[in-house]
């Protein structure tokens, strides 16, 4: 069984979504080790690295709420 228009399109959209996610989780850290090398450990690198969690976090439900495709 195929898929429809809507949900070939829903998948994609949600593959994108996932990958932003994952690159933006990148950026997070590295930005954190760039400010820990620069030696300023709290403000930036503690807001860096709690937003990374929460976009990890928010990935972790993502995977754990979609449906399995058969």
């Amino acid at each position: 069984a195929g898929l429809t228009a809507g949900e070939e399109r829903d998948a994609r959209l949600a593959r994108r979504a996932t990958d932003l996610r994952a690159a933006l989780f990148l950026v997070m850290l590295g930005l954190s080790v760039h400010q820990i090398l620069r030696g300023h450990f709290f403000a930036p690198v503690l807001t860096l690295l709690l937003y990374g969690a929460d976009l990890a976090a928010g990935y972790r439900r993502e995977k754990q709420a979609a449906p399995v495709s058969a």
